[in-house]
């Protein structure tokens, strides 16, 4: 599985690109966008995909026909799934501890924290999810993450931008929704992660 890519909508029009920061700067005023990270897409776009903002999630036309950008209840069932069915680190059924095993194999940066997707890397991706450390894009036109940290959008509509993410230094698969609490904070719109895509 990897990061969604594209750069036309699935009505053939094309979606903004935002590489400087003026233009970046007009997606935190509503306007949907992508760039890839560092604005290089030679080197980022084939592995980790492209960073979208909400906006851009929000015209409901990212996807091809058949599929969509999961919502928080997805994001949930999928996590809540992964749980129960032993995908923890540790074997356990009880806890969020599914991080490591939703991560990819490699381009995570090592961490020392034991169950982490950082610690012991090649042992990562027991459920094939192949999480991407494909980093961020924030409201001060700041690329970062790379390698550490990986964001991505849930299509439910707020007033902040929903989403989860994975920490190269943390267990938990964590999930900013309205019926979670975590570390995660409620992020503008206008920040870039990226889009997974899900089966209608």
């Amino acid at each position: 599985m990897k990061d969604l890519r594209v750069t036309r909508y699935n009505d053939g029009s094309a979606i903004v690109r935002s590489e400087t920061n003026a233009e970046w700067a007009a997606s935190f005023r509503g306007t949907a966008a992508y760039c890839f990270y560092d604005n290089d897409s030679a080197s980022y776009a084939d592995k980790y995909g492209a960073l979208y903002n909400w906006y851009a999630v929000n015209t409901g036309k990212l996807a091809p026909k058949g599929w969509h950008v999961p919502d928080n209840a997805e994001w949930e069932t999928l996590r809540d799934y992964l749980i129960v069915n032993g995908y923890n680190w540790d074997g356990t059924t009880d806890s969020n501890k599914i991080a490591k095993s939703m991560s990819a194999q490699a381009d995570w940066n090592s961490f020392g924290t034991t169950g982490a997707p950082g610690y012991d890397i090649p042992s990562n991706n027991r459920s094939g999810f192949s999480a991407m450390p494909s980093g961020f894009r924030d409201h001060f036109n700041e690329f970062g993450g790379i390698g550490m940290e990986g964001f991505w959008w849930s299509s439910t509509v707020a007033l902040y931008g929903y989403h989860c993410g994975i920490y190269c230094d943390y267990v938990d698969f964590l999930c900013k929704t309205k019926t979670s609490e975590n570390i995660l904070d409620n992020c503008p719109k206008g920040y870039g992660f990226s889009v997974r895509l899900v089966r209608d």
